[in-house]
């Protein structure tokens, strides 16, 4: 289960390795290229593959302001807006001026786990 978010102006405790998303930011401290990535897909509600090459651990911050004259635009209530692409461009642009990375759009294979039945396990 997620943690709460903190209240406005409070700061946020980190653990090792763990990534922290609010509203307009996501933090993160000792954290993996792929666990940073692992975060943006969830929070863009698509896959975002690691291809930095980079090894080690940092600690990141991510922020960036919705226009809040958009109809995508993120309020402090609400984790996901209406349009995720219009948060995606936010994203891309905070990635770029916080960490100098960059989301590239591209078809790739991804691996899918489907569960297509499910039963309750049987008396031994």
């Amino acid at each position: 289960m997620p943690e709460p978010a903190p209240a406005p102006g409070e700061s946020v405790a980190l653990a090792c390795g763990q990534v922290f998303q609010l509203p307009n930011e996501i933090l993160g401290r000792r954290v993996s290229m792929s666990k940073l990535a692992d975060g943006l897909s969830r929070r863009m509600d698509r896959p975002v593959l690691n291809k930095t090459g980079l090894g080690g651990e940092y600690d990141v911050e991510i922020r960036w302001t919705a226009d809040p004259g958009l109809s995508g635009a993120a309020s402090a209530d609400s984790m996901l807006p209406q349009a995720p692409d219009v948060v995606l461009s936010y994203i891309a642009r905070a990635l770029k001026e916080d960490l100098g990375l960059r989301l590239e759009s591209k078809k790739s294979p991804i691996e899918i786990l489907i569960i297509d039945h499910i039963e309750s396990p049987s008396e031994n």
